[in-house]
């Protein structure tokens, strides 16, 4: 069996950066690997990844569910933050990601998917010593086969 974490993630990636904007400004996209201190706000952040082996599988391919963290994060210097631009930036994604069978991230030619499904979807507001961090979670499932 292969691990397809790396796959999906770069996907994942390459399906948001350069695409998400707000106010004309396109929003950056980083990995797990890490933000830099002078990141742009907002920004999205493909976060925790898990990966489990479905049972469904056959003799010659394997099965997983693959899930995936995204966060849009966004820091404001007063004591309150706009979820609404949370908000925007996380339909931007799930429009991009959450698709039908048509729009499904290309994983070949090792794996395809059968589905994907917007998991689910929430809101964080962090205090902070200069404001307010905004946090919007979205995790996708999706269930994936071996060619």
């Amino acid at each position: 069996m292969k691990d397809v974490g790396q796959l999906i993630r770069t996907k994942v990636y390459d399906r948001l950066f350069g695409v998400l904007e707000y106010n004309g400004d396109t929003i950056p996209v980083y990995d797990s690997a890490g933000v830099p201190a002078n990141a742009i706000q907002p920004y999205v952040l493909l976060s925790t990844f898990n990966a489990t082996e479905l049972l469904e599988g056959s003799k010659q391919s394997y099965g997983q569910e693959i899930s995936l963290l995204i966060e849009v994060c966004m820091k404001f210097d007063n004591s309150f933050g706009g979820k609404i631009i949370c908000d925007n930036i996380s339909n931007q994604i799930t429009e991009l990601i959450r698709t039908r069978q048509a729009g499904y991230l290309d994983l070949s030619p090792n794996w395809y998917i059968i589905r994907t499904l917007l998991e689910s979807t929430n809101s964080l507001e962090q205090p902070i010593s200069t404001g307010v961090l905004t946090r919007r979670f979205i995790r996708f499932t999706f269930k994936i086969q071996q060619q």
